[in-house]
């Protein structure tokens, strides 16, 4: 530990002494001032020129092109606040391919800049960082900076993701290992599944999201430890449809639920004639809901009826009770929500009751229609959301009925919301067939549903979304849906992971990923893998990055002629060379990335028809191609 360093007297009038003689020079070089308004990213600004930024005034003193972190609080070598006066010698902005660390208080001392990664207490050292040294640091706009108070990341770990001319008393001269990432986890986009994507089921358990869907001739199970993640995920197939029965064809909307410590996923299908479905029902057998199932056959009241969309309520008492959609009519409208009591998760053992039908306008639009019932709890009140309306149509939304006496056979028990309680915005249309799962650190409740991006675009155009909703005492309020393209925080407590994904920005859902080599965006990447890169300091620059694969350790994305391979790492200058590339604000976006060469400047990663390659950017199609969210 050491106290915050002053700087001497004699010191002072050094510095001062060469500010003077320094004066005279500096003011030659400045032209007539130009108010050039607040100040902007990726901006070019004379010597002289005046901007705003935070209340203040500043003045440039030295020509650049700003970027993100170089704001003038942050800069003092670009920037005086005030319109004109005596300057310091100007020295280099602060790295904005790196953290800095700082001796003393307010960015005092020796500096030292560390690129992206994982430093133990040996790593620090032999980068000029001592033990329990660090006093202030710079973090470049959207990074990360996890500090810990012991070496191997052990101990108290404090995160910055902004700048702090002093840590705190806490934190001063207590750093032994830290970890930093480019870019920050902490938001994702939706949709989180492209389309064509709809009734989504997401399941949260021992640290990870299971989400089940129909795939090919069955269903199929993903797993990731990260909501965000569940579109990109390979798809374990579960379920093979056998050909020639009644449940052989149009498989609809799987649930997976998990009770009584088994999986359990329930589906509707038919023989090909929609009037014939009926719900099925498979039972794991392992603890794995991407292993093998068992078939339990069809899951129906006495009076075998159409019937889709079922999901299990299990009261607090360990109760079993299956709820579905169905018709009295063959599958002619009304389509109702009916209950009824099980004996086991796959059998119903006594009569079903009908608890909704369409009674509101906004439950007849296009059709007559109560599907889709997802349970929510809370207290003493159980509530079903249910879909409402013809889902082909803009108009699809949630309703809500609820039951507060706990006697879910009763109908007069549940009482019906008079309005939507869930429907369209702009981007979001037919939000409806929902889920709900829970943020890793069990403190968030989360919705899942499908919508779709243009007005009236039908089923062909539906993606699954994701939104936080809250709570009004004992009823749940989800507020409004979210924009195609919105940025949200991700659900609390979710894992950082030690890899990055990166999706381009104007074809949702495809990642950066590698085949036999050749650098591609995908967006059904198998195995999944290939498209996960770990950022570590630039082979050949430790301020910029280089992106090793994570299933090829060793093996980095270069440029050669002009195209993006994956490669081993030859240790020569060159390979380091075409290795290497500097993160920069998107081109497109400034709160995405771009990935600009080392050793060709102004050239960026980009892809094409399906490609990535290593080019100029000139105009807004190519500036789109090299910018990338990193997921």
């Amino acid at each position: 530990m050491h106290a915050l360093r002053k700087k001497s007297f004699g010191k002072i009038l050094v510095l001062v002494m060469v500010f003077t003689l320094l004066f005279g020079f500096f003011t030659t070089i400045r032209t007539s001032a130009a108010a050039r308004g607040a100040w902007a990213p990726n901006t070019a600004y004379a010597a002289g020129d005046t901007v705003t930024y935070s209340g203040s005034t500043y003045s440039c003193l030295q020509a650049h092109t700003s970027l993100v972190g170089w704001e003038p609080s942050n800069v003092p070598a670009l920037w005086q606040s005030g319109d004109s006066g005596s300057t310091p010698t100007p020295t280099l902005p602060p790295a904005t391919n790196g953290v800095t660390f700082y001796e003393d208080i307010n960015y005092g001392g020796t500096a030292i800049t560390l690129g992206a990664g994982d430093y133990t207490l040996a790593q620090l050292n032999a980068n000029g960082i001592p033990n329990d040294w660090m006093t202030s640091l710079k973090v470049p706009n959207g990074w990360t900076v996890e500090v810990y108070e012991h070496d191997n990341f052990g101990g108290t770990k404090w995160t910055y993701t902004s700048s702090s001319s002093y840590v705190g008393d806490t934190v001063n001269d207590q750093m032994s290992s830290v970890k930093i990432y480019i870019g920050s986890a902490v938001t994702f986009t939706n949709p989180i599944v492209a389309p064509t994507a709809a009734d989504p089921s997401v399941v949260f358990k021992d640290g990870y999201y299971y989400y089940c869907k129909t795939m090919s001739g069955g269903i199929g199970v993903a797993k990731t430890e990260r909501l965000q993640d569940i579109g990109g995920a390979p798809l374990a197939k579960v379920y093979n449809a056998p050909s020639g029965t009644a449940y052989s064809n149009e498989i609809w909307a799987p649930e997976l639920q998990y009770i009584n410590g088994k999986w359990y996923i329930y589906f509707a299908a038919d023989d090909g004639q929609n009037i014939n479905h009926r719900m099925y029902c498979l039972e794991s057998n392992s603890q794995d809901p991407q292993g093998a199932y068992t078939f339990r056959g069809k899951v129906t009241s006495s009076d075998d009826k159409w019937a889709i969309d079922a999901t299990v309520l299990q009261k607090t008492d360990g109760s079993l009770y299956f709820v579905w959609s169905g018709c009295e009519n063959g599958a002619a409208a009304p389509q109702n929500l009916y209950i009824a009591p099980m004996s086991n998760p796959y059998t119903i053992s006594g009569a079903k009751v009908m608890i909704s039908t369409p009674t509101y306008d906004w439950e007849k639009n296009g059709s007559a229609i109560n599907e889709g019932p997802e349970v929510l709890m809370k207290n003493d009140k159980i509530h079903i959301i249910y879909s409402a309306s013809a889902s082909w149509l803009n108009d699809y939304c949630l309703g809500r009925i609820t039951c507060s006496d706990g006697n879910v056979l009763n109908p007069s028990s549940w009482v019906k919301n008079s309005t939507a309680v869930f429907s369209q915005a702009e981007t979001a249309y037919g939000t409806g067939h929902n889920t709900f799962t829970k943020s890793p650190d069990g403190t968030e409740d989360w919705i899942v549903y499908h919508a779709f991006q243009n007005s009236g675009g039908g089923w062909g155009n539906r993606s699954v979304r994701a939104q936080r909703f809250t709570w009004s005492g004992d009823y749940p309020v989800f507020g409004t849906p979210t924009a195609y393209g919105a940025i949200l925080a991700e659900p609390s407590g979710t894992v950082k992971v030690d890899y990055s994904r990166f999706e381009a920005i104007n074809i949702s859902l495809n990642f950066i990923r590698h085949i036999n080599g050749r650098g591609h965006i995908d967006s059904n990447v198998t195995p999944f893998d290939d498209s996960k890169f770990k950022l570590v300091p630039g082979l050949a620059d430790a301020n910029g990055v280089s992106l090793e694969s994570v299933n090829f350790p060793g093996c980095y994305l270069r440029h050669k002629n002009g195209e993006i391979w994956l490669n081993s790492n030859d240790n020569s200058q060159l390979f380091k060379d075409d290795a290497t590339w500097y993160i920069r604000p998107g081109l497109a976006m400034s709160s995405a990335v771009s990935f600009e060469s080392k050793n060709y400047p102004g050239r960026y990663m980009r892809h094409r028809d399906g490609l990535l390659y290593c080019e100029s950017v000139t105009d807004s199609q190519g500036r789109n191609d090299a910018t990338f969210w990193q997921r």
